[in-house]
């Protein structure tokens, strides 16, 4: 069975409740938004949303006053190749909540994370820590955050870093990059001023 067609598809990264009828959504439309479910009778289906569910939701006056939950292939959590991916997906959730301001709606990027999340079972050489790491800094590339040497980062990684994800994950990644995405990613976690507070991301 299909995906069914969503409205308005939002992508979670934080459910406040119990303490708050909230959640953080990075959304397709709107970018990065904090709603309040506006209906108690919602709550029932808050206990089922967590951080990285997709919703297909419906707003008035900035309030949900109603959501689904959007069906997407499961991670299977039972082997090691699951439990990497796993870990990975949290990786891009936190990257999203500390990377992206409230109210920005930066370009692809919820198209990325969207793509990932349908095509995660899938997408087998996302095991691979280097293939992990070119989509991090794709999600950089996209954020705007660059390493100080970037115009010294090597010629074809940033040609391919430029490219759409689906068209990245299909290309021929190099071992020989891992130092520079390595470094590229420490550069700008350890220069975030939360960085006392990521969780997943760790360099």
């Amino acid at each position: 069975m299909g995906l069914r067609e969503a409205k308005n598809l939002g992508f979670v990264l934080k459910n406040y409740y119990p303490n708050k009828n909230k959640l953080d959504i990075l959304c397709k439309y709107y970018g990065r938004k904090s709603f309040y479910v506006k209906s108690t009778k919602l709550e029932y289906k808050l206990t089922r949303v967590s951080s990285g569910t997709f919703i297909d939701y419906k707003i008035n006056n900035s309030y949900i006053i109603d959501f689904e939950l959007y069906s997407l292939p499961e991670i299977n959590k039972n082997n090691f190749s699951g439990l990497k991916n796993l870990n990975f997906w949290h990786k891009l959730i936190e990257i999203s909540y500390f990377f992206i301001p409230e109210g920005l709606l930066i370009d692809n990027f919820f198209e990325l994370i969207y793509f990932l999340g349908i095509n995660f079972p899938k997408l087998y050489n996302l095991e691979n820590k280097l293939t992990q790491e070119v989509v991090i800094c794709k999600t950089f590339v996209l954020l705007g955050f660059y390493p100080e040497n970037y115009s010294y980062i090597n010629k074809h990684l940033r040609e391919l870093l430029n490219l759409p994800i689906d068209i990245i994950l299909n290309q021929k990644i190099k071992l020989e990059w891992q130092g520079e995405l390595s470094a590229w990613i420490q550069h700008v976690i350890s220069n975030h001023p939360q960085v006392n507070l990521f969780k997943t991301i760790t360099y």
